[in-house]
């Protein structure tokens, strides 16, 4: 947020945001930057509270969209994914994404968390990628001379869930065996 609020994040080509809170100086320096030509890429819930948990409308504005609901599935965001090695591999799969104009492999899984939302504001964005249901789940927006783009869903927690076996009982050993020491390295 400091990088944001002091106009420093033109040094980076792009922006990855998670946190569901931003402030209100942040979400105006986050605007700034992608209309000078940044990319900012929010992912489910990101940035839609402002710093005193009220709706961030100016970065509904930016991203484009309206949230109209979340889906934590049976056991909640936090129950579900708490340690990522032992839990998403047992996490429900909550719907699946399809990528636009996607062959047989551009399909992912959505964990954790999954935002459901309508296209607001002009320029409409454009969807990237539909859930399952046919709702948007990747939407681009132009503004100005950059894209802010908005997953509503976890794509990192989609991404590593191929690669985490599933062990049971989890193994939280310390040798360099154990679970706690392995590192995906084949998807």
């Amino acid at each position: 947020e400091d990088d944001a609020v002091a106009g420093e994040l033109g040094r980076y080509s792009v922006v990855f945001l998670a946190d569901p809170a931003v402030s209100a100086a942040a979400t105006a320096g986050l605007a700034g930057y992608v209309r000078n030509g940044g990319t900012l890429f929010a992912t489910a819930s990101a940035g839609l509270l402002t710093e005193h948990n009220q709706t961030n409308a100016p970065m509904l504005e930016l991203l484009g969209m309206e949230e109209t609901g979340r889906n934590t599935g049976s056991r909640g965001a936090n129950d579900t994914i708490s340690l990522g090695k032992m839990d998403l591999p047992w996490a429900e799969t909550l719907d699946t994404v399809e990528l636009a104009g996607g062959s047989s492999n551009s399909s992912l899984d959505v964990f954790g968390l999954q935002s459901a939302f309508s296209l607001a504001g002009q320029p409409t964005p454009t969807v990237l990628a539909k859930f399952g249901t046919g709702s948007p789940a990747v939407v681009r927006r132009d503004v100005g001379r950059g894209h802010a783009v908005y997953a509503g869903f976890l794509p990192g927690l989609s991404y590593f869930h191929a690669a985490l076996p599933r062990e049971m009982p989890v193994d939280r050993g310390a040798s360099d065996s154990s679970g706690s020491h392995f590192i995906p390295h084949k998807f």
